[in-house]
């Protein structure tokens, strides 16, 4: 009897002994060893930083709104570029209406941090009419005009500078029955100033007139005699000056 109970004994711890062998197995295949594991935490943090782009985040620096410079597209766009202008413009006196109609086209000479420097060349049509006289003129004007932003986003600029024109024309006579007709030519040197707006990125409206002119007008009759000429000067709200009104249109840069 005892001899059954050893061998019942025996048999149990080999059984016993084969299990923990075949656990021991098994925990051995599917254990992983320390450095196996941290290299594949490495991995997997290596492609999230690539995925989120880490390092770029890391870079990143919050910029105050109030520290930056305001100049977008819009303002850039007018300091390196050149314009086309057409507009019209009146003046009014005690017995006389002036008009004019008027295009030119601007370059850019120079820019700098918040101004730009622009010559033009154009033409204006303009004429006046008084109690007896009329006249009519085409102008070829060249002008030298900074351009300067006064405001805080530069959509406001002031320009001024000088012009000079020569015009020719007519100059017609009539009083009472009696008149006559003369030829006109005209030098000017006058002092611009006004003020331009941005509308859009590629357009702006501006008004400007001359604050300060000098005008020599030389008329000689149309069918023959003496010349006569006439100097004048003229400023700001003078019945001779005239307020005109310009749309700009402005080019790509050159």
């Amino acid at each position: 009897m005892k001899t059954k109970q050893f061998k019942l004994v025996l048999s149990m711890l080999f059984l016993l002994s084969i299990s923990a062998s075949l656990y021991s197995q098994s925990d051995f295949q599917f254990k992983i060893p320390s450095y196996e594991l941290e290299s594949v935490i490495d991995k997997i943090t290596t492609n999230v930083k690539s995925d989120l782009n880490i390092v770029e985040l890391e870079n990143f620096e919050v910029v105050n709104l109030d520290d930056v410079e305001p100049q977008d597209a819009v303002q850039t766009i007018l300091f390196i570029t050149n314009m086309m202008a057409i507009g019209a413009g009146v003046g009014f006196g005690e017995n006389e209406f002036l008009w004019c109609l008027h295009a030119a086209y601007y370059m850019r000479l120079m820019a700098f941090n918040k101004s730009a420097l622009s010559a033009s060349i154009g033409m204006a049509y303009s004429g006046g009419d008084l109690d007896t006289y009329k006249t009519s003129l085409i102008d070829i004007q060249l002008k030298i005009l900074m351009f300067t932003a006064i405001s805080k986003m530069m959509e406001i600029r002031l320009l001024y500078g000088p012009m000079f024109a020569y015009g020719f024309g007519t100059q017609k006579y009539d009083f009472e029955g009696f008149g006559s007709k003369d030829k006109l030519t005209q030098f000017t040197l006058a002092l611009i100033v006004g003020f331009q707006l941005m509308l859009a990125t590629n357009w702006s409206l501006a008004l400007q007139t001359n604050i300060f002119a000098y005008q020599s007008q030389t008329w000689k009759p149309d069918g023959g005699g003496s010349e006569n000429k006439n100097n004048t000067t003229f400023g700001f709200f003078n019945k001779n000056n005239i307020f005109a009104l310009s749309l700009y249109f402005h080019f790509g840069g050159r």
